[in-house]
């Protein structure tokens, strides 16, 4: 397949464009993006900018057609996709998740129904009418967790520990659900993991599967994962309890190529489902797939989305992939920041020598506001860390943690407290 002379819109952030322009480039694609505002450092290595906002349906559809582009590609939140699985399915353009998949398995309650119907287990849900003020949930129930059903990034989730701060947090959820919906479930802990999944023509590839540590030292809103460990502990559980399910509920959405990750719980051995992503999880650990495989899944979906194909010979380059990781210990490790400016960084210079560490992707700057607080907002960098063991991976990531400081404009310390250990 050629993907010479092709264009590609681009709807996403910083953090992935030296690798998508790189790509692009190396096969003489022409890259194009939108967007509200656009960042210096991606208008340089873009050929063609367009100031829109890529939720305008018929803005974005317009920028499609008259600028001739065959392809687009998101690494962004739910908004936006849907924007643009609406406006792809308005004028025939091929994109990796239509209407009906997208509804059914990204919004949380859909996907919960149908996690029912093909017999996978979930986390215990409450029935709540969108009456804040007739809320009827048994004292013994608390605390349980609140959260739009059909956002991302973490936002709009409250955890809530008695019925007021339930009936405060309603509306919080709402405001963040383009549908007006939200979930109240049991509040769980235990621990996590991740499963990403990638299709291929229809065929279905467990791409990784691993842990997934969230930090709990903000009160009342969500967990924010601050570090996943390659491979997970509980791969073997996986296969052994819940594979066969997830397979024939995503089989029978007839998804063709594309990506999509599920975390769930580990409740002693019963693994529960309860948040889905038809797109790259905002850990971008497409990264790690590259350094241990020589594989990169951001590079299928630039494929798909020009050519209708995940890689380009004839080898299938998904079957190098091995949830084990090839028996090596991979780490990515984010440090958060707290509500306020940032106005000094230090470390940073000291992390770039430690040699475990093989990539960094640093997302605040100075000058940098941090003010939505139980969201990835608060991720101040990302770090991959490769070891000989998850002992040392342990070791490393408190190396990090202790290396860096943030300090806000009246000198406070904006570093999360995050307390580790992946043992």
């Amino acid at each position: 397949m050629e993907l010479k002379g092709k264009r590609l819109l681009y709807i996403g952030g910083s953090a992935s464009i030296t690798d998508i322009a790189f790509y692009t480039k190396s096969h003489g694609i022409k890259l194009l993006v939108a967007g509200k505002s656009i960042p210096q450092d991606i208008q340089a290595l873009t050929d063609e900018q367009y100031i829109i906002d890529v939720c305008d349906r018929e803005c974005l559809k317009k920028i499609v057609l008259e600028h001739a582009v065959d392809g687009i590609l998101v690494i962004g939140n739910e908004d936006i996709i849907t924007s643009v699985v609406d406006v792809a399915e308005n004028i025939g353009l091929d994109f990796y998740v239509n209407r009906n998949q997208w509804v059914e398995l990204q919004d949380k309650k859909n996907f919960k129904r149908n996690c029912i119907k093909y017999g996978i287990p979930i986390v215990e849900t409450y029935e709540l009418s969108n009456d804040s003020d007739s809320v009827q949930i048994p004292r013994s129930a608390y605390p349980i967790i609140l959260k739009p059903a059909d956002s991302c990034g973490s936002k709009g989730i409250s955890i809530c520990n008695s019925e007021k701060e339930l009936k405060q947090s309603i509306q919080k959820a709402k405001l963040y659900s383009r549908t007006n919906r939200f979930l109240c479930e049991k509040y769980m802990d235990c621990p996590e993991i991740t499963i990403k999944y990638l299709f291929d023509r229809g065929n279905i590839y467990v791409w990784e599967i691993n842990d997934r540590f969230v930090n709990r030292e903000q009160k009342n809103v969500g967990a924010i994962a601050d570090c996943t460990i390659y491979p997970s502990k509980h791969v073997k559980l996986y296969f052994e309890t819940l594979h066969s399910k997830m397979v024939e509920m995503l089989k029978d959405f007839n998804i063709y190529n594309g990506t999509m990750f599920i975390q769930a719980f580990v409740d002693g051995e019963i693994i529960r489902p309860y948040d889905p992503g038809i797109r790259f999880s905002g850990g971008l650990s497409y990264f790690i797939t590259k350094h241990v495989f020589d594989v990169n899944p951001l590079e299928f979906m630039i494929n798909t989305s020009l050519v209708g194909r995940m890689y380009l010979g004839d080898e299938n380059l998904i079957e190098r992939i091995s949830v084990d990781m090839n028996g090596r210990f991979l780490a990515n490790y984010s440090i958060l920041a707290k509500k306020g400016t940032i106005a000094e960084i230090e470390g940073m210079d000291r992390v770039a020598k430690i040699p475990e560490v093989f990539n960094t992707i640093q997302l605040l700057h100075v000058g940098d506001e941090v003010n939505m607080i139980g969201t990835l907002q608060q991720v101040f960098a990302r770090f991959h860390i490769e070891a000989k063991s998850r002992e040392e991976l342990n070791r490393i990531i408190n190396k990090v943690y202790n290396a860096i400081q943030l300090k806000g404009i009246d000198g406070e310390n904006m570093k999360l407290c995050q307390k580790i250990s992946i043992l």
